[in-house]
C-alpha cells in the first residue's frame, strides 16, 4: 500500500528484488565491519575511504598471481566492459535490473573476452613482440640522435 495516495504501488517484483538486494547489502554490510575491526588501521583506513577497494584488490591480486598476465587482464577489461554494458541495459529495463545486468555483463564480459584471447592469442604475441621491437629500435635511435 502506497504512503500518500500520490505514489503508485510497487509492484511485487520489485518489493521482493528491492528486499533481497537490501538485506544482502545490511548481511555484506555487517561482515565487512566485523572484518574490518580486525584489520590495521592503515588497511581499515583505506577500505573505508576507497569504494570498491575489495574487488580492486581482487582483480590486481589475480592479474599478479596469473600465469598468463596477458589473458588474465584481456580478462579484467572484459568484465570491466561487460560490466558498464550489462549495467546500462538493466539500468535502462529499469527496477532492480541494474545490478543484475551488471553481474551478468561482468561475467559474460569476462567469458567473451579470454575466449578472444585463446582464439588469437598467436596473433596478439606477435604484436606485441613487433611493439616491443619498435620501442627498442626507436630508443636507441633517439640515443644516437642524442649522442648518449
Amino acid at each position: 500500500m502506497p504512503q500518500y495516495r500520490s505514489e503508485t504501488a510497487k509492484e511485487p517484483s520489485e518489493l521482493v528484488g528491492g528486499g533481497m538486494l537490501e538485506t544482502g547489502g545490511k548481511l555484506m554490510g555487517a561482515g565487512a565491519e566485523h572484518m574490518l575491526k580486525a584489520a590495521p588501521k592503515a588497511t581499515r583506513f583505506v577500505l573505508k575511504r576507497v569504494a570498491g577497494a575489495p574487488g580492486y584488490a581482487y582483480d590486481i591480486t589475480n592479474v599478479l598471481t596469473a600465469k598468463d598476465r596477458t589473458r588474465a587482464l584481456f580478462g579484467l577489461a572484459g568484465e570491466a566492459a561487460g560490466g558498464f554494458a550489462g549495467g546500462a541495459l538493466g539500468a535502462a529495463a529499469g527496477g532492480v535490473a541494474a545490478p543484475i545486468g551488471a553481474v551478468l555483463g561482468s561475467a559474460a564480459g569476462d567469458e567473451l573476452a579470454t575466449e578472444f584471447y585463446d582464439d588469437h592469442q598467436a596473433a596478439i604475441r606477435r604484436a606485441q613482440d613487433a611493439t616491443s621491437q619498435w620501442i627498442a629500435q626507436r630508443q636507441a635511435d633517439v640515443r644516437r640522435k642524442l649522442g648518449l
